[in-house]
């Protein structure tokens, strides 16, 4: 009988003691609040719609670009249409700034297709207007201008003409070779060409702009035919950025 107590005893005083001491089981702990996921970021809205521009045909914006970036306008080309051009890189114009594309002033039958006129003076005048609506204040003095076909003729006159205020080009299939003479003050040119269409035109002008000592760089589009980035306009357009170090 007291063999019987005294080992109960010493049971008891050995379990309640660990007891005592063992760690408290509870509710898990909440990690601290640096250590607790934050929120993803909303989607970035980007996108291609229409404004209109008092005195002059509608444009179309590039929605959600970067506002500390550069400012560009975009040329189709001849009896085209500026929207779809532009939302083929609409991504890669976003991380490096705010553009708009300009309609021709030629009309092409009695379709929304439009070509351009050689007056570039009041093409010049267009673009301010355009931009003065778009940005909501003056443009920038210093533009990109992106051309296409016929366009990329516009956006060398447009330099020539206006030698400090557009800085830097962007031509795909230009169908005709350009001299360097008038550019001399350009940060840069960089050239699209397709695969399957006449390359001597954007070879020639790149090769006369490199002879002037202009940084001008050529890239052929693979699988594209006249005017076409088959596809891969952003990629594309990221590597002429790149090259023309317009990335804040």
């Amino acid at each position: 009988m007291h063999r019987r107590f005294w080992s109960a005893t010493l049971l008891l005083l050995l379990f309640g003691c660990a007891d005592a001491t063992a760690p408290r089981v509870g509710p898990p702990r909440k990690p601290p609040p640096a250590a607790v996921a934050s929120a993803p970021a909303p989607p970035r809205q980007v996108f291609v719609d229409t404004f209109a521009v008092p005195g002059d045909q509608p444009a179309f914006a590039l929605r959600g670009g970067r506002e500390s970036g550069v400012v560009g306008v975009v040329f189709h080309g001849w009896c085209s249409h500026g929207m779809g051009f532009l939302q083929a890189f609409q991504w890669a114009a976003a991380d490096v700034g705010q553009f708009i594309a300009l309609q021709g002033d030629h009309h092409c039958g009695a379709g929304p297709m439009r070509g351009w006129s050689g007056d570039v003076v009041g093409l010049d005048q267009r673009i301010d207007h355009a931009l003065r609506v778009y940005l909501g204040h003056e443009p920038p003095p210093e533009l990109v201008l992106i051309g296409s076909s016929q366009g990329a003729e516009r956006a060398v006159d447009l330099a020539r003409r206006f030698p400090s205020k557009y800085r830097w080009l962007v031509l795909s299939s230009g169908p005709h070779a350009v001299a360097a003479s008038g550019l001399a003050k350009l940060g840069g040119a960089y050239l699209f060409v397709g695969q399957y269409e006449g390359r001597a035109p954007m070879q020639l002008t790149r090769d006369a702009l490199v002879r002037a000592g202009l940084p001008a760089a050529l890239k052929v589009v693979d699988g594209a035919g006249h005017a076409d980035f088959h596809g891969q306009g952003d990629p594309l357009l990221r590597d002429a950025f790149g090259f023309l170090q317009l990335y804040p």
